[in-house]
């Protein structure tokens, strides 16, 4: 089976797409498939085709016109001849399967794709494809919604997001699954850890508002006052970080919360081995990746109570779960977590024990492969609906 997966981003750059595309690729070809990725190429110093482990990466442009008169003019120059390679693309790789991951500009293309070739297409949402682009903008909707109704199937990170989808377009519902994400787990085999001479709690994700840091930040002031030796490290960068910072002055907290930036991989994962707590304090969540790697560590993990965390978290039996945007709830249960050992204990055991079992990448990569195969074969799906 040969399958082509399309994304709008893709390593080097960092994040949750861009690792899932990554690491399905490898589970895909170690499952004897042929896996190409097609991909924008958004620095000119990139190449434009490479090969990296056996997977053949190509880069080219995926964009649609944006409200610049420059942004126009390039869409106009560029189109045309992207859209021309990516046919001779499939042509080359004749590929059985095509799945796009998150759906964005590269909407336009799959769909043009599919009236040329009648490929099977698997579209797999992520999060804000469903939940804030076509909310914003009507051009985004209208792709969506042509794009999970020509869909042969779709997927979803997580429960809550697939019904987000199918408000979006209805007649998705008996053509799509929840798959849920993987973990790489031999990346957790390492134990280094973050030195330093004070305990901390700690959580990382992109700076935005939606992530709630402000409500963490805010929290740690009244955890402070019971725990004044612990420190709250928050790792990533974005729009708000200026914003957060002010607030970390603000509360006077400079001392004790430290933004730390965005940091490579290896770094992420010592921070991630040598905290005390994790915690995801989300206002939206289509799936949570981060509380499974917290999890993977070996680590307890608080995290909101909002779209598809609770699929993963059971409430004081592998986290904690809180309502979002509450801060005293946060700061009450961070403190009782750090008085508890034996409850830190309980869940660092049982949340190691569920990635094993249902989101390792050997388990969710299963999943896709399996579904793949069974619409290349005109079969019926394997999955059930829980995923």
């Amino acid at each position: 089976m040969m399958v082509i997966i399309i994304t709008n981003v893709y390593l080097p750059l960092i994040g949750g797409v861009e690792f899932v595309v990554y690491h399905l690729s490898r589970i895909l070809k170690n499952k004897n498939c042929e896996v190409s990725i097609i991909t924008s190429r958004p620095k000119p110093n990139l190449p434009s085709v490479e090969t990296v482990d056996g997977i053949k990466i190509y880069r080219t442009y995926l964009g649609l016109p944006g409200n610049s008169l420059k942004s126009s003019a390039y869409f106009a120059l560029s189109f045309f001849p992207s859209f021309v390679r990516l046919i001779k693309i499939i042509r080359t790789e004749k590929p059985d399967i095509i799945n796009l991951h998150f759906s964005d500009s590269a909407a336009l293309y799959i769909l043009l794709l599919k009236k040329i070739f009648n490929l099977p297409i698997v579209v797999s949402v992520h999060g804000n494809d469903i939940q804030k682009f076509p909310k914003e903008s009507y051009i985004y909707r209208w792709l969506t919604v042509n794009l999970l109704r020509r869909a042969d199937f779709v997927t979803a990170c997580s429960k809550s997001l697939l019904e987000d989808a199918i408000k979006l377009e209805p007649s998705i519902r008996d053509k799509s699954i929840p798959t849920g994400n993987g973990i790489d787990l031999s990346e957790f085999d390492l134990k280094d850890i973050y030195k330093t001479e004070r305990p901390y709690i700690f959580s990382f994700g992109r700076l935005e508002h939606k992530k709630g840091f402000d409500v963490l930040i805010n929290s740690f002031k009244i955890i402070s006052k019971k725990f004044p030796d612990f420190d709250l490290i928050i790792a990533g960068d974005g729009a708000k970080k200026d914003e957060l910072q002010n607030l970390i002055n603000n509360l006077d907290l400079k001392k004790q919360v430290k933004l730390m930036g965005m940091l490579p991989r290896r770094e992420i994962l010592n921070l991630l081995n040598g905290c005390e707590v994790f915690v995801c304090p989300s206002r939206i969540e289509p799936f949570g990746i981060v509380n499974l790697e917290a999890m993977a560590a070996g680590k307890p993990v608080i995290a909101s109570k909002v779209d598809g965390v609770p699929e993963v978290i059971e409430d004081g039996v592998n986290g904690i779960l809180v309502e979002p945007e509450n801060v005293n709830q946060l700061a009450e249960s961070i403190i009782n977590l750090l008085k508890n050992g034996d409850l830190r204990n309980r869940l660092s055991v049982n949340g190691r024990k569920i990635v094993e079992e249902k989101y390792s990448w050997e388990v969710v990569g299963e999943r896709y492969f399996d579904l793949f195969k069974s619409i290349v074969n005109r079969n019926v799906s394997p999955f059930n609906k829980g995923g």
